[in-house]
């Protein structure tokens, strides 16, 4: 009685053997790829993608690039990015927002946000984030940086990086406290180190710049399909160069809002995203 079956992950070979067998259309997303050019890897993806009833959805449009290159055929592929409920502008809601945030971090000075680990945001990236924000932070940088984990993500050892007399918050995070940290956040601060990924661009990116909040990370394929430098965030090439945008973002981050927003409501809004695929 259904017209399409729609895989929300790759199941490697067990994609070809249900699209051989539905008699209806197969279609499985593809969030990021993390093979840097592995042989195996990317074998793997060919031998998961390539079926003459499968539809392959890639989250940005460097990955469905990449897909092509494998070996995939064009009319095979369809980009099709993370989508979000675009929110409502609300004055009491923001007041009780920057209250309790004031219970969280110092609402003195702007807010930097991390959030670990989200797609593609591994260990190493959190101790890079670490230590660069530190770095900034010498160098006079007047923010608080707030890396906020998932409770069963944290690991007892982070404990000793939480100096709040620093301005450094390394704590977990509940569903509450991280939604109010993402509306109380003015950068969200998201580096990523391998650069032979593709990123989806994370989800949570897309959720904050829907906030109207710039995304600071690094210059890996796909992060220019939503960091627009200047405008939507900055992409840095390098360490210093991170630290030095840094210092941008702080002076900039409020004449950033819009265009954020504006981008948001353009490629990432859950009414247009739900329609492409419907």
């Amino acid at each position: 009685p259904y017209k399409q079956v729609h895989l929300m992950d790759n199941l490697g070979l067990v994609n070809r053997l249900i699209s051989g067998f539905s008699p209806s259309p197969v279609s499985v997303s593809a969030m990021g790829y993390q093979g840097g050019g592995k042989l195996l890897y990317d074998t793997y993806l060919r031998l998961s993608y390539k079926h003459a009833n499968l539809m392959v959805i890639p989250y940005s449009r460097a990955y469905a690039k990449k897909i092509h290159a494998l070996g995939i055929n064009k009319d095979r592929i369809m980009n099709i990015p993370w989508g979000v409920k675009m929110p409502c502008e609300n004055k009491n809601e923001q007041n009780q927002t920057n209250s309790d945030a004031a219970s969280l971090v110092p609402s003195d000075k702007p807010l930097f946000l991390w959030a670990g680990y989200i797609q593609q945001i591994k260990k190493a990236d959190f101790l890079y984030a670490l230590d660069t924000a530190k770095k900034a932070l010498q160098k006079g940088l007047g923010v608080s940086f707030y890396f906020a984990f998932k409770p069963e993500s944290f690991e007892k050892s982070f404990k000793h990086f939480h100096q709040p007399e620093k301005g450094i918050f390394v704590a977990p995070t509940n569903v509450e406290q991280f939604s109010t940290l993402k509306d109380a956040a003015d950068v969200f601060y998201s580096p990523v180190l391998n650069k032979k990924c593709i990123v989806a661009p994370p989800l949570t990116w897309i959720e904050l710049l829907a906030k109207g909040t710039p995304i600071l990370t690094t210059d890996v394929p796909g992060a220019d399909e939503i960091v627009s430098d200047g405008y939507t965030g900055f992409a840095a090439k390098s360490t210093d160069a991170l630290v030095e945008q840094m210092f941008k973002i702080k002076t900039n981050f409020s004449a950033m809002k819009h265009a954020c927003i504006s981008k948001a409501e353009n490629n990432y809004n859950i009414d247009d995203i739900a329609k492409k695929y419907l």
